[in-house]
Parts: C-alpha cells; sequence; structure tokens
C-alpha cells in the first residue's frame, strides 16, 4: 500500500520566459522579413531552400510554400552556370561574402551571399531588371553616338562646360583641322588660338548662355597650319557619363563661300553685260525685243516708244498678241522653222499703238 507520495518543483519560470522571448523574436524577424522589398533565402550546404520570404517567391514567380524545402537546382536547372548560383557556392566553400549580378526567371537580380554556420548561405536579392534596362539602353545609345561620332563627315569636338577643356575630337575634325587628338586633349580653345577672333568666341559663348544652343553661326577658325578657315558651327550641350558638356559641330564653308562668292560675281558680271547690251539695242532705231516661248515680252529696246509709243517697262511680260491688229493676225511660219533658222514672224503685220492707231511693221525672228 502506498501511503506517502513524494513531489519535486522546479522554477522554470526562467526558460519559459526566454522561450517565449526567442519566440517573439522569431516571430518579429519573420514578420520583417516579409515587409522587405528585397528577397531573403537561406540554403543548407546542398542547396535546399531552407527558408524565404515572399519577395524572394515573386523574383521566381512562384508562392513560398512552392520553393521551401526543394533544391534551387532541381526545381531551376537552367541556373547551375548562372553568376547567381556561382556567387552562392563561391560563399558556401571560402566563407567570404560574395555578390553578382545576374538574369534569372526572365530578370535582372543583385545578389549578394553571405556564408553561414556549416555550411549554410544567406542571400538577399534584389530586383533590378528596371535598372539593368535602363544601363542597357544607355549603353546603347552611347554605342550609337559613338558610331554616328566616329564616321561623322562634320568636324565634332567635345568640351567639358566646367572648363572648356577639350576632352574628345572626331576623325573629322583631326583631317581638317590638322590637329591630333593629343594636341587638342585637355586643351582649351584659348590654349590653341583656334579662333581667328576672339570675340567671336565671347559672342557665341553669350549667345549659348542666353539660348541654351547655337545653331550655324559663321565663324573663322585658324587651323593647325595658320591657314584661317570659314566655318559654320553648332553647339548644343550634353550629359556625359553625369558631366555636362558642350558638342560643337563644325562645318567646313570655304569652298561653299568661295563658289558663292564666284556665283555672285558672275552674276554681277551678267547683269553688266545685260545692261551694256541692252544700253547698245537702245541705240538702234528699229524696235529689238526678245519673246518667251509664250509669247511675252522679255526684253525691249527704247524704240518701243518711237515705234509704239509704250516704254519698254510698259511691254515687258505682256504678250505681243495684245499689240497685234485682229485683221493681222494668222499663223506664223516661224513656228515650223527649225532652231537657228531665220523666218519671217509674219513679214508685216499692223501693231497697235498708245493712240488706237495701227502701225505696219516688218518684223524678223529667230529662234
Amino acid at each position: 500500500m502506498v501511503t506517502h507520495f513524494v513531489g519535486y518543483q522546479n522554477d522554470v519560470t526562467a526558460r519559459e520566459e526566454a522561450a517565449l522571448h526567442e519566440a517573439q523574436l522569431r516571430g518579429q524577424l519573420s514578420s520583417t522579413l516579409e515587409r522587405v522589398t528585397d528577397g531573403f533565402v537561406i540554403f543548407d550546404r546542398n542547396l535546399n531552400d531552407v527558408r524565404l520570404n515572399t519577395a524572394a517567391a515573386r523574383i521566381a514567380g512562384l508562392r513560398p510554400a512552392e520553393l521551401l524545402g526543394r533544391n534551387l537546382l532541381g526545381t531551376f536547372p537552367d541556373l547551375q552556370d548562372s553568376d547567381a548560383v556561382q556567387a552562392i557556392v563561391r560563399a558556401r566553400d571560402t566563407g567570404t561574402s560574395q555578390r553578382a549580378i545576374s538574369e534569372m526567371f526572365g530578370r535582372w537580380a543583385d545578389i549578394t551571399a553571405y556564408p553561414g554556420e556549416d555550411g549554410v548561405s544567406v542571400v538577399f536579392l534584389r530586383d533590378v531588371t528596371e535598372r539593368q534596362q535602363t544601363q542597357e539602353r544607355l549603353r546603347s545609345s552611347e554605342e550609337t553616338f559613338n558610331t554616328i561620332f566616329q564616321a561623322c563627315p562634320v568636324a565634332i569636338i567635345i568640351s567639358r562646360a566646367s572648363d572648356q577643356q577639350y576632352i574628345v575630337a572626331n576623325p573629322a575634325f583631326v583631317r581638317q583641322s590638322g590637329y591630333s587628338l593629343e594636341d587638342v586633349t585637355g586643351r582649351r580653345p584659348q590654349d590653341l588660338n583656334i579662333w581667328a577672333n576672339p570675340h567671336e568666341f565671347e559672342y557665341v559663348a553669350q549667345m549659348l548662355q542666353e539660348h541654351g544652343a547655337v545653331h550655324d553661326h559663321e565663324v573663322q577658325f585658324r587651323l593647325k597650319s595658320g591657314m584661317v578657315a570659314d566655318a559654320a558651327i553648332s553647339v548644343v550641350p550634353v550629359m556625359l557619363q553625369g558631366e555636362r558638356c558642350m558638342v560643337s559641330l563644325v562645318r567646313d564653308i570655304t569652298s561653299e563661300k568661295l563658289a558663292r562668292q564666284q556665283l555672285e560675281a558672275s552674276e554681277a558680271q551678267y547683269r553688266t553685260l545685260a545692261a551694256e547690251l541692252q544700253r547698245t539695242l537702245d541705240l538702234s532705231l528699229d524696235l529689238i525685243t526678245t519673246i518667251g516661248p509664250r509669247g511675252h515680252f522679255v526684253t525691249m529696246s527704247a524704240a518701243s516708244r518711237q515705234i509704239l509709243g509704250y516704254a519698254p517697262e510698259e511691254l515687258i511680260g505682256r504678250s505681243f498678241r495684245d499689240f497685234v491688229h485682229p485683221d493681222a493676225i494668222r499663223p506664223s511660219p516661224c513656228r515650223k522653222a527649225p532652231p537657228s533658222s531665220v523666218a519671217p514672224v509674219p513679214p508685216s503685220f499692223a501693231t497697235g499703238t498708245t493712240t488706237g492707231t495701227a502701225r505696219w511693221c516688218g518684223w524678223n525672228g529667230r529662234r
């Protein structure tokens, strides 16, 4: 028969409080990891998924329950040779943190892997797809700019806005100016004395400050040989690698300007010759005129005043038919005549005068 019970009591308050505190910390940690926008994953030594948050599963396009406890390479065999997996493996094997930017799941991720105890790896993932795409667009834009820069037949030179020092020039600038890249890199326009008129440089700088850009402004540049060349310059501001720069496009118009001057001189000479010829024709008592293909007077000698009573300027531009008497209008043999032949137009016909009377005239025409 049992007559007594012996009992022992231990105070486990501290242990229970510690367990409760640990549970609270775990809960806070889990809650915090779920709220962060970066992905968080813990892998064991064999790359089995021990823990992850919703953000990490979202990057993979799955739910956390679909990944927890599964092997990374068993689930995603295509990641075997990716930079992401290589970074995780290096962190596990070397005991040092590793970082990589890797394409995975159709997106780009910035991955940092930290080594843990017993080969455990703690991995943080950040979706940087938009940033990577922006950088790719920027890289593509820079490549396009560089291609155009090198191939452009117009001279281009780029300077920093902060100190006006040239940083690069294209082959067309080197070819046209005679300066090498070494000659201009790190130098300012004043150092090279490249502007034939320093006041023009100040004026262009003022225009740039007031309007933000300069377009097709005619200036003169001094080449390395010492010769002065006419040019049309355009200057636009750009941002290159985060620094404000000025792109100057210099189009050599020396030949163009010379050709224009020659053309203007030729036209002036033609006008002088035409005026002298007209003065010579005006000395004739006969009416001498040029008729265009549509029958309009193009030139007219001064004899029109005596013969018809009209000043030359009153007749030029008008049709000769306006001055032929209706009874005298008939087809002209001149229309069927071959070029450079002489034919009557017609031999004689009546023309009107300012007084309304008719006067008979004999005409000879040449095409």
